[in-house]
């Protein structure tokens, strides 16, 4: 009972109706029982298998119940299939490539059942729309499929099929290396499971893949490959630090999949323009991260993880580019989204960053308390947490707070074997800083030598937990400025 449940839960309004019609049409005489089923699942959800067998027939453990289960889960399923209901599903927007497939199977399987009733002719007829909706969706093993079938037909009828010979072998061509990119695609994620390996180690495979997908030529008329092999060629630009040609890559991606909507879901066409957005952050490229984030979020649907992903850069963007109120806004906004890890915890951290770039110190100091669980996140958020705080008990001048929250951080890192780094940098310059008595205006010659040192060899990173850039902090408590209008100044 449980998938009868499941799927008629997916069900619209509308497509309720319509198999409330399917089933009248089906009924003949007599009690109709799918549709007595069908209204008491709307009534109770959660109604349990034997109170609808008792209620039906009589009995908890009815046989002509279970019988009835098996041809109600049939009906749902062709409902589902009706050109009447394909073509009026919301979820044609965010996958139209998904339901254009379903289509084409629909009427590749009328094609078979017409030939087996041997009216070939019209199986034929079928088959060439099947093969114009494979070839607008660029799909080579539909392509394949069909032109089989119509090689078949064509041998039956000792018609010329010379030509159907060649585009079966140019198709199965195009698959096999669709396949391979997929297959490459699949394996490189298995391997990268393993969080704890070097990505470096990752290049001999991707090279080699990279490699075999580059053979095949014609990616005008099959684009699937090219969308592998783009895509890996991403990743191994990424993990070589060549930033640009991985942007050449991401912004080909956009293109392909704009030429091509056959190959692609809503989802899909906005990722490009997400890895964009992190790729020209993490290039301090502020304004263009900010455009590929807002255009990700555009396309992505609302309901998607990746849309959330979207939402965060783009509130980055938003405090690298001085749009601290429309920061508020995304921030406000995702509050709604729901909870995955801690990013609840996460987008408080960046609120409180937005406050503490606004000058709002006392506000700011009171967030902190809010936030206080990410203390135990192990994926860095804790140091960023911790070195803020201590920059913002400087600025409210509360120095001994200070001071404890220093070895504090000093302590964490030793035990967590962080000894190198941007955030042993970080802490020798506080520790330098308390013992030139907090005096930034005179700064010793050890602040200065490892101030140059955070600069020049431990480069920041404007995507993760050091939101609040600390070297152009501590520049602009030297030089008696505000931090936030020097940080916009240096991004820009």
């Amino acid at each position: 009972m449980d998938r009868i449940r499941k799927l008629f839960q997916t069900f619209s309004r509308t497509e309720k109706r319509y198999l409330k019609s399917y089933l009248t049409a089906f009924h003949t005489k007599g009690e109709n029982k799918s549709l007595e089923l069908v209204s008491l699942l709307e009534k109770n959800p959660e109604i349990s298998q034997e109170a609808l067998s008792s209620k039906l027939y009589g009995s908890p453990q009815s046989k002509a119940f279970l019988m009835l289960k098996g041809r109600l889960y049939d009906r749902l399923l062709d409902v589902l299939t009706l050109s009447v209901n394909l073509n009026h599903q919301a979820g044609r927007k965010e996958d139209e490539a998904g339901f254009n497939t379903i289509s084409f199977f629909r009427t590749f399987t009328h094609a078979l059942m017409l030939r087996q009733r041997g009216l070939n002719e019209e199986a034929e007829e079928l088959l060439l729309g099947a093969l114009k909706q494979a070839e607008e969706m660029k799909r080579s093993d539909a392509r394949l499929l069909v032109l089989s079938q119509l090689r078949n037909l064509s041998d039956e009828h000792e018609k010329v099929s010379g030509a159907y010979r060649s585009q079966v072998e140019d198709a199965l061509k195009a698959y096999g290396f669709e396949l391979a990119g997929m297959g490459y695609t699949d394996e490189f994620r298995t391997l990268t499971s393993n969080k704890a390996v070097d990505s470096a180690l990752f290049l001999p495979y991707l090279e080699n893949a990279i490699s075999h997908l580059k053979e095949f030529k014609d990616t005008g008329t099959y684009p699937r490959t090219r969308y592998y092999q783009l895509n890996l060629e991403v990743i191994q630009n990424r993990i070589n630090g060549n930033y640009e040609e991985g942007k050449e890559n991401l912004y080909e991606l956009t293109e392909l999949l704009e030429l091509h909507p056959g190959i692609s879901s809503r989802d899909r066409r906005g990722i490009p323009f997400l890895r964009l957005a992190g790729l020209e952050l993490s290039t301090f490229h502020m304004e263009t991260g900010y455009e590929a984030a807002a255009k990700a979020m555009e396309i992505i649907s609302p309901r998607r993880h990746n849309y959330l992903s979207a939402a965060i850069y783009r509130t980055y963007a938003c405090l690298y580019t001085d749009r601290l109120e429309e920061a508020a806004h995304h921030i406000e906004s995702l509050k709604q989204f729901p909870a995955l890890d801690n990013t609840p915890l996460i987008l408080g951290y960046l609120d409180l960053c937005r406050v503490y770039f606004k000058d709002d110190m006392f506000t700011a100091n009171r967030l902190f308390a809010e936030v206080d669980s990410l203390q135990d996140d192990k994926s860095g958020w804790n140091v960023g947490l911790r070195i803020n705080e201590i920059m913002l008990m400087i600025d409210l001048n509360k120095f001994d707070l200070a001071e404890a929250r220093i070895e504090t951080l000093r302590k964490h890192l030793e035990r967590y074997d962080m000894q190198e780094g941007r955030p042993k940098a970080i802490l020798r310059y506080l520790q330098y800083l308390e013992r030139n008595a907090f005096d930034f205006r005179h700064p010793s010659e050890e602040m200065t030598a490892q101030l140059t040192e955070l600069i020049h060899q431990h480069a920041w990173t404007p995507l993760g937990y050091e939101v609040l850039r600390f070297d152009t902090w501590a520049r602009a408590r030297q030089q008696q400025k505000r931090f936030y209008p020097l940080l916009i100044k240096e991004l820009g």
